[in-house]
């Protein structure tokens, strides 16, 4: 599928930031964390557009960033600009639209949550913030406790990519789970 082919599965959301809705079907072939990694990467001071840069950047064995890399061509997420660096072309997408959860969904959280973990052990406190907080909460209040979280997270987004001085790929990890359990 091309870029071009996704955009016209996709739903144009309206939101402010104006992000895209992914279809699963593509969602899957990129779930693994690395592949956002990679085009966030392509917008860092000094990324270099190959497979070894990438790999080395992103702690990842070289054949995984050379199948990434081409995954994303192949979509059209990576392409290249005049001078043949690779660019970002997938603008903002998420899947955050979708009412169920997959494999794929359940794939990248997890990735994600393994590499919190390493973080909390191996990253310095003053590059990183992981914090939690547990409440009595109504369970109406949900949807729109999670409609907020979308809205930190995209606003977040936008003022940490407010500075053309980006040098570094972070990734925000926001929980929010019940920790009693229902019998309903």
């Amino acid at each position: 599928h091309t870029l071009a082919a996704t955009q016209n599965i996709m739903k144009n959301n309206r939101d402010p930031v104006d992000y895209l809705d992914l279809s699963v079907e593509h969602f899957r072939v990129i779930a693994d964390w690395y592949h956002y990694a990679i085009l966030e990467l392509t917008k860092t001071k000094g990324f270099q557009s190959n497979c070894r840069y990438i790999s080395k950047k992103l702690g990842i064995y070289y054949a995984k960033a050379k199948d990434a890399v081409e995954r994303l061509q192949r979509l059209e997420f990576l392409g290249e600009d005049k001078k043949g660096a690779w660019i970002d072309r997938s603008g903002c997408v998420t899947v955050v639209g979708h009412q169920t959860t997959n494999a794929a969904f359940r794939k990248m959280q997890k990735q994600i949550l393994e590499q919190a973990l390493r973080a909390l052990e191996d990253v310095p406190f003053e590059k990183r913030n992981q914090t939690s907080m547990t409440m009595a909460i109504s369970k109406k209040m949900l949807p729109k406790a999670i409609e907020e979280m979308k809205k930190f997270r995209r606003n977040l987004c936008d003022l940490l990519q407010s500075d053309q001085n980006l040098d570094e790929v972070y990734q925000l990890s926001v929980s929010l789970f019940p920790v009693t359990i229902d019998k309903n």
